[in-house]
């Protein structure tokens, strides 16, 4: 079973807001906050990316659900 945890970082002095997304056994990867685009939109897509570029999966066979944890966290996991 796979599952990705998906974190929002506010703004530093020194960096924009950002997304951070991680799988068990691999170091987070940020992309920024796109403000031009829906937030839970930008989620799916970041996970639907993720499952086909780190695990080669095809997401057109493969099906996932995303949900929000009480911290505002949100996981995707494959069904």
């Amino acid at each position: 079973m796979k599952a990705l945890l998906i974190k929002y970082h506010g703004p530093t002095n020194t960096k924009v807001s950002r997304l951070s997304i991680q799988s068990q056994g691999y170091k987070p990867v940020y992309v920024p906050v796109d403000y031009a685009q829906d937030y839970d939109e930008q989620v799916w897509n970041l996970a639907n990316l993720y499952f086909t570029n780190r695990f080669a999966l095809n997401m057109n066979e493969q099906k996932y659900a995303i949900g929000q944890l009480p911290n505002g966290d949100y996981v995707a996991v494959l069904i």
